[in-house]
Parts: structure tokens; C-alpha cells; sequence
């Protein structure tokens, strides 16, 4: 990026910076102010949704991207926030237990639809196939009845677990309220709000 011939040497040019959502885009949003950062840009304001919101917000609070993640030292806010919160060492350990698995689940879900369009399909003609096989062959009844009672109660659970949420935002909440007083006040107030 060249030198904006307007603006005076070591003064960059000013930026409002917008970022994005999607998990795993976070890393792209550092590289993103890291570059910025690097021509000497003039944070004037930022803004974001999702994990977009949570790097505009660490940087809003004076964080670097170097602070929130260097991959030439490997070093990133993921032992602060070890120290903040002792059960997090990854950032997949925000979702809980348990949770990780069932959002494998749901993204393996999306990519074959029509395999669980044909599963729901199933599961809900299985009483009347039931039936009808029961109707030749009464010894069959309790096993079917067993292998709907199991279908109909995972996918019940699923149905629960997608309610309640993927999971559950109070320690992440914590974690980016401690991060940012840590960075916006000095100690002597930040262990007033503690």
C-alpha cells in the first residue's frame, strides 16, 4: 500500500473498519488490522457482528493484533484468558461440554440435508412401517417399537440441545469484560468491579 501523498510522513491513513462474523474469520480480522496496524492507520472507528464484534471490541480497547494473536511467536490472549477462566485452554472450550460434538452434528447435518430430510421422513413413517410389519410378523413388534422409542428420543435431545443454544455466553462474557477493563482502566478500579 502506498503512502497517501496528502497525509505527512509516519501519520497513516484514517480508517473505519467493519468486520464480519463466521467463528474462524476471527484469525482473518487480526491479519486484517495487523496489516493496518503496520501502515500506520488511524483507528477512527470500528465496528462488527459476531466474533467481528469481539475483535473490533478488543481493538477499540487498545489491544494490537500482535496482542491478540501472533503466529510468529505463538503467543495470543489465550493464556490471559486461561488465567481469567481456568476451564478454557481453547477457544472451542467456550461452547461447554458436549457442545462441540453437536455443532460438528449440525454442520455435518447441513452438508447432507437430504440424507436428514430422508432420516426425518423415515422416523416419522416408521410407526405405520411398523405396523404393517407387525401385522405379518408379530415377534418383530417390540424390537421396532424399541428402535422408534431410541430414533424419536435422540432426536428429541438434538431438538433440546438446539433450543438451549450452542452454548451458553456467561463465561464468555466474563472473559471479554475482564480483558477489556484490564486494558481500559487502571488496577485500582478494575478491582472495584470484581
Amino acid at each position: 500500500m502506498a503512502h497517501p501523498p496528502s497525509l505527512p510522513r509516519g501519520v497513516g491513513p484514517r480508517v473505519y473498519v467493519a468486520l464480519s462474523g463466521g467463528g474462524a474469520k476471527g484469525i482473518m480480522h487480526i491479519g486484517a488490522l495487523k496489516a493496518l496496524e503496520d501502515q500506520k492507520a488511524q483507528f477512527k472507528g470500528l465496528s462488527g457482528t459476531s466474533i467481528g464484534s469481539v475483535i473490533a471490541a478488543l481493538k477499540a480497547a487498545g489491544y494490537t493484533a500482535d496482542e491478540i494473536a501472533n503466529p510468529n511467536t505463538n503467543e495470543s490472549l489465550m493464556e490471559k484468558i486461561a488465567g481469567i477462566e481456568p476451564g478454557v485452554r481453547r477457544p472451542t472450550d467456550f461452547f461447554g461440554w458436549g457442545r462441540w460434538p453437536l455443532i460438528w452434528s449440525l454442520r455435518f447435518a447441513i452438508r447432507n440435508l437430504g440424507f436428514v430430510i430422508l432420516a426425518v421422513i423415515a422416523l416419522l413413517a416408521y410407526p405405520g412401517f411398523a405396523l404393517w410389519v407387525v401385522g405379518r410378523n408379530p415377534f418383530t413388534a417390540p424390537v421396532l417399537l424399541w428402535l422408534w422409542i431410541v430414533g424419536a428420543i435422540a432426536a428429541l435431545l438434538v431438538l433440546t440441545a438446539l433450543l438451549g443454544g450452542l452454548g451458553s455466553l456467561s463465561r464468555f462474557k466474563r472473559v471479554l469484560n475482564r480483558l477489556l477493563q484490564e486494558k481500559c482502566f487502571i488496577r485500582s478500579q478494575i478491582e472495584r468491579f470484581i
